[in-house]
Parts: structure tokens; sequence; C-alpha cells
């Protein structure tokens, strides 16, 4: 079975790095700009497609999250004692496997994700599913607050990415990230200062936990902890900072792990109003109100 999982994962990678090259000009620019081995390339599609397998043979049950994911106990612990004093959020990213990192997680305590809805909606389905079959409550991010706080009434902990470009620029602040500035949104940190909660930095990578291939696991790794006190003391801005900074470091030493894919260096399109868009129609003191909604046949005059 594991054999298999593999060499479809293989499949997978090939096809999306050397023949549909997904992205590749892009991927293999951010991380040359990066200063990073040229290998990470082909390495993070491995570890996409690997991470893609496992989340197929989990909805299939051939698999669990626990046979994949390991989320250290003293990190499970950490977690546990926030609860027990008030609010807790998880900042991660999109590192390793993520999605079964969640799905793990929420066979460990109560987790509420703030997910974006995928982009083909067959897919959106399908991870939703998956989801709920690990209880995982998610909302969307339009009206997170309050559905964070009925989170937090409930004792859930709630999760969200720190490495997506805002849906505005008004949102985000510029912070340097691996090599360029990056548009980072500050609504996590905006949540978690009004509801002054425990935030705990979480990323994920591969590695192998004892001799042989079947030993690889990815490993949840807890890279920033902020308790509610530095969290009311900081700004948003200088919380995303430093929990963007964790996450370069994070990058920096596992390189293969982040989604080089996603465009983390875009500036988010600008929400034009379509009524302010229309050019105004110069007019002149003479211009009546009848001028303007003459016919298109005659010819209007319009004296200066």
């Amino acid at each position: 079975m594991r054999a298999g999982r593999e060499r479809l994962a293989a499949l997978l990678a090939f096809v999306a790095y050397r023949i549909a090259r997904v992205r590749r000009h892009h991927v293999e620019r951010s991380i040359r700009r990066a200063n990073l081995p040229a290998g990470t390339a082909r390495g993070m599609f491995r570890e996409l497609a690997t991470s893609l397998v496992e989340l197929l043979w989990v909805a299939l049950g051939w698999l669990t999250p626990a046979d994949v994911v390991d989320i250290p106990q003293e990190t499970v612990d950490a977690i546990n004692a926030a609860r027990a004093r008030g609010p807790v959020m998880l900042w991660c990213a999109h590192t390793s496997n993520w999605e079964l990192l969640a799905m793990r997680a929420a066979t460990l305590f109560p987790l509420a994700l703030i997910v974006k809805t995928q982009g083909v909606g067959l897919a959106d389905r399908f991870i939703q599913r998956q989801r709920a079959r690990f209880r995982l409550h998610t909302f969307r991010p339009a009206g997170a607050m309050k559905a964070s706080r009925a989170a937090f009434q409930r004792g859930e902990v709630v999760a969200t990415v720190i490495d997506q470009v805002p849906a505005s620029s008004a949102h985000g602040d510029l912070t340097s990230f691996l090599g360029a500035p990056a548009l980072t949104d500050r609504s996590p940190a905006v949540l978690a200062k009004r509801a002054r909660a425990h935030v705990l930095v979480i990323f994920a990578s591969r590695e192998v936990r004892g001799p042989g291939a079947a030993a690889e696991r990815v490993v949840a790794s807890l890279a920033l902890e902020l308790s509610p006190e530095v969290v009311r003391r900081a700004s948003a801005r200088e919380l995303m900072a430093r929990a963007t900074e964790a996450l370069e470091t994070h990058v920096r030493q596992h390189p293969s792990s982040w989604l080089w894919l996603h465009r983390r260096w875009k500036s988010p399109r600008p929400r034009t109003n379509p009524i302010s868009a229309i050019a105004p129609i110069p007019l002149s003191s003479s211009t009546s109100p009848k001028t303007l909604l003459a016919p298109k046949k005659e010819v209007i005059e319009v004296t200066s």
C-alpha cells in the first residue's frame, strides 16, 4: 500500500513539474530570490503530490491522520494549558500536509478553522467533507470575528493561516519575507487582540523519525508562542511581523515544505465601485438636463 502511494505521488509530481509546469517559473524565480537551493522546486512539487495522495488515502479510509502526522505531546500540553486560561488561536501556514495536520489536531482538542473557498468547486466540496469527518468546524473570513467569538465560547481553538495575501491592501502591512516585501494580512492579529487570545504559531515539515522510509512523518513544530499580555501590548503589525519572521526561519530550514505555488508577493486587486468608476461628463454652465437626456441620433453641442 505504501509503495503504491509513493509511486502515485512520484508520478503526480513529475507531471506537475516536468510536463504541466504548474507555475514553475514563478516557483523557481521566488526560490532564487530567496537564495535557496535549486532543488527546492522539485522537492516542493513532490511534497505537494505526497500530501494530496495522503489526503486521498484518508478519504478512502486507507489511512488516518494519526498514521501521517505527529504533534509532539509538549505542543498538545502547551495548547491545553493555554485553553485552561482563555481563548487560544493557532497561527499556521501552508507547510507540508497542513490539511491532515488540522484533522489530526481536531482529534486531540476541539478546533475551528478560518478558511477561504477553494477555487475549484469540486475540490472545495471534497475537502469540506473530509474536514467534517473529523469534526472540524469551518467558517469563512467574512464574518470571522463573530464566528470566532462563538467558537471561543464553545471552548474551541481557532486556527488560521498567516501566509495569504489579504483581500484588500487596507487590511495588510508590507513585511519582508524571503527576499521581497509581502503584504501580510493583519486580520489574525486583530482577532487575537480583540479576543485577548493566547497565540501559538505552528508549522509542519516532513521528517524521518526512525530507520527506513516507513518512518517518514509530518511533524508539527511550535515555532512561536505569544501570551495574552504580549498580544495586548504589541500592535497588530508587530505581531504579524514576528509570526512572518518565524515562518521565514521555518521555510529556510525546510524549504520544500512550504507551498511556493501561491503568489505570496502579489498585490490584491483594487475593488472599484462601478458607479464611481464612470468618468464624469464635463459640463458647462449652459448645459441643461434636456441636453444630457437627448436621443443619441441628435447632434448635441455643448458650448464652452
